[in-house]
């Protein structure tokens, strides 16, 4: 048999009872809205919001994979957090006739039929670290058409196959990648996350703005301190080095959002969104220099007709 296979779900952590409708009287996470039922049965039906469909050859693999008894994983992230979740697939099925309906959250449980696309069943959920955890996986081949990342910030959850290894991944989502099947062409947008890997200069960077995000000003507090990301102005893959003045300290929203192309830094270090409204100063501190060629690289790639 190939190399199992596993599903990574983008989630809306806090089951955003407004934005979709459901009970506002919930207040819990949505981690915890599920393990909670693992605790009183042992495993939980998660519902995956959307319809974009999924590939039959994929789902025929997963289920392959769990009639032989292949350990079968979904990983769960949601932006901007330090951690994800990892939990063991029992079953998975589109049938929601197949589906136990109690052990689905309250929260959605009336609507689950209308909502989702596939229900996956779910035992043995483990809090992992994110970045540790996305270094350690690599993109399985020939994807379904995925669902975009603005859908995915309104609750859609994208969906991508993984492979477990131990080779670093430096870029987690590829962006606007095209593949065929058959003969004709589906693009897909994903997140991208570049990790800069030389560990002295990511220490540096992180100290020079005590982990404060250049773009938002954004301070993430956690139980082991503060959390940013180093990130590349210039992608790795078009180029881009593990050098400081193409290196900012970005908080995991802002650099998904840039390298994704949802906002970009102009030569007179402004930043603007996609829509051309300027947000703010890029913040600088002395003995940070910035490759202002890169920032115009990054700029060109994303918005050619921009003038500023």
């Amino acid at each position: 048999m190939d190399k199992p296979i596993h599903i990574a779900l983008r989630y809306n952590p806090d089951g955003n009872v407004s934005l979709l409708n459901f009970k506002p009287d919930l207040a819990k996470t949505t981690i915890q809205q599920h393990t909670d039922l693992v605790k009183e049965n042992k495993y939980v039906w998660w519902g995956k919001y959307g319809n974009e469909g999924f590939g039959e050859e994929k789902l025929n693999q997963l289920n392959k994979q769990l009639s032989l008894g292949v350990s079968t994983y979904v990983y769960l992230f949601e932006l901007g957090s330090p951690v994800c979740y990892r939990a063991e697939i029992l079953q998975l099925t589109q049938n929601i006739n197949e589906v136990e309906i109690e052990k689905i959250p309250e929260y959605y449980r009336d609507v689950a039929e209308e909502l989702c696309e596939l229900f996956l069943k779910l035992t043995k959920f483990q809090e992992l670290d994110r970045v540790e955890t996305i270094t350690t996986l690599t993109l399985a081949s020939n994807p379904d058409n995925l669902g975009s990342f603005h859908k995915a910030l309104r609750g859609q959850s994208s969906r991508f196959y993984v492979h477990e290894g131990e080779q670093s991944l430096k870029e987690v989502f590829e962006y606007a990648n095209t593949y065929k099947k058959s003969s004709k062409p589906k693009t897909r947008t994903q997140l991208v996350e570049s990790l800069v890997t030389d560990r002295e200069l990511v220490m540096w960077i992180k100290g020079l703005y005590d982990n404060q995000c250049q773009i938002c000003s954004t301070i993430l507090s956690v139980p082991k301190g503060r959390y940013s990301e180093a990130a590349h102005i210039k992608a790795k893959k078009d180029g881009g080095l593990d050098d400081q003045g193409n290196i900012l300290c970005l908080c995991a929203n802002c650099h998904s959002k840039f390298d994704l192309g949802g906002i970009y830094i102009n030569n007179d270090l402004e930043v603007f969104d996609f829509n051309n409204n300027y947000l703010n100063k890029l913040k600088i501190t002395e003995g940070h220099t910035i490759d202002k060629e890169n920032l115009m690289f990054h700029k060109n790639k994303f918005f050619p007709t921009k003038i500023n």
